[in-house]
């Protein structure tokens, strides 16, 4: 008998361990399904996305879409220094075709409808791939229904509806039965644009101008604004020194009427002297390229003498004689004339070189001529007499 019970017993299954190896079985298919829904057992692109927020409804396990197609998951959320860091994984079989410069938005297909991760390509798409660790900087978020009515509240608050409707009615009020009248406006403000349309490059370049102009004044502020504040310093002496001023303008006009005076009493005195030296300043003009060749030539004789004196002392040394007068002056020989002639010339000035022998004399008639002979005997120098006896004779 107990034999029996014992194979009986030995051969009833054992139901609790099936259900519990069961219900095993279950979890670890709905954990594969669900890992592989989060592709974790896909091999993938780690990817960051940052943008100023995530949006709603933008969990792990989104689609990451490329012109229509799925190119990888949202594998994680979260926020980071103020921003949305969107961690990507991107199916690799697709980074090929996505460049590291790839732009990215966060779109939905209705207002209330899920978040997903559009990838964009630029119009200058790079030929680098993107890798692990890259990230994409995305600015541009879909508004969404919150942000929306936020906006909206916070208008409201600002403006009052009352205030609103009553600009709105006035607005209504002065566009009602003037329709043609704004529409002549708009059509003549059409044909000014289009009459200004030619002259657009002109305005721009203009634009431009003005801009380097303006930089131009910025650059010369700090000195302008120094001499405003030098100005002001002028001005604040003036004003210290205003008495002064006023004295010094008073004596001013003393003297201006005096010289008017003067010059009132001796009108036909000065308008004689004037004409009387028109023929002198006409001289001097006619003769006045002489005066540079001139004074050069005495800057030089200057020069050579400060030679021979040594140039070591001021002065000159002199060794000086006794000589017989002139002949005495006789009438009408000697008489003095003015008739001389031929207008300026330098000769050989400035420079004389000695070596060329003396200088030209050019003879005028002025009666005078000290190279003509005139009978003259021959002077008599003391100092030789003295020393000598008679002139011509022994030595």
């Amino acid at each position: 008998m107990s034999g029996r019970r014992q194979r009986r017993a030995q051969s009833q299954p054992h139901y609790t361990l099936d259900g519990v190896l069961f219900i095993l079985s279950l979890v670890l298919v709905a954990a594969f399904v669900a890992f592989q829904f989060r592709g974790t057992f896909i091999k993938s692109v780690d990817v960051d996305l940052l943008a100023p927020r995530s949006g709603l409804n933008l969990e792990p396990g989104t689609r990451v879409k490329m012109l229509d197609v799925q190119v990888g998951r949202v594998a994680k959320v979260e926020e980071v220094d103020g921003y949305a860091k969107v961690e990507l994984d991107l199916f690799p079989e697709q980074v090929d075709a996505i460049p590291v410069n790839v732009a990215a938005s966060l779109d939905s297909t209705t207002v209330f409808g899920a978040k997903y991760v559009n990838l964009t390509l630029p119009k200058d798409a790079s030929e680098t791939k993107i890798g692990n660790g890259d990230t994409i900087d995305a600015r541009n978020i879909t508004p969404e229904l919150n942000t929306l009515f936020e906006r909206l509240t916070t208008v409201l608050r600002a403006v009052s509806p009352e205030d609103l409707n009553a600009t709105l009615t006035a607005v209504a009020d002065a566009f009602r039965d003037r329709g043609e009248q704004v529409g002549n406006t708009l059509v003549a403000a059409d044909s000014y644009l289009n009459a200004l349309r030619p002259s657009l490059d002109n305005l721009q370049r203009d634009l431009v101008g003005t801009a380097d102009v303006a930089d131009i004044y910025a650059d010369a502020a700090p000195s302008l604004l120094s001499s405003v504040e030098s100005l002001t310093t002028t001005g604040s002496t003036i004003l210290e020194k205003a008495d002064d001023l006023d004295r010094f303008l008073l004596a001013a006009i003393d003297f201006g009427n005096s010289g008017s005076t003067v010059l009132n009493d001796n009108e036909a005195v000065v308008a004689i002297l004037l004409r009387n030296l028109v023929p002198t300043t006409e001289l001097l003009e006619e003769y006045s390229p002489e005066f540079p060749c001139f004074f050069q030539g005495v800057d030089e004789a200057r020069a050579g003498v400060e030679q021979v004196v040594g140039g070591t002392v001021p002065g000159f040394n002199i060794s000086g004689t006794l000589l017989a007068g002139d002949m005495p002056y006789r009438y009408p020989r000697d008489v003095p004339k003015v008739a001389a002639s031929g207008g300026p010339a330098c000769g050989r000035l400035p420079s004389v070189n000695v070596a060329d022998g003396p200088a030209p004399y050019v003879v005028t008639d002025t009666g005078v001529n000290p190279f003509a002979p005139n009978g003259r005997p021959a002077q008599l120098n003391v100092l030789d007499f003295m020393l000598y006896g008679v002139p011509g004779g022994l030595r």
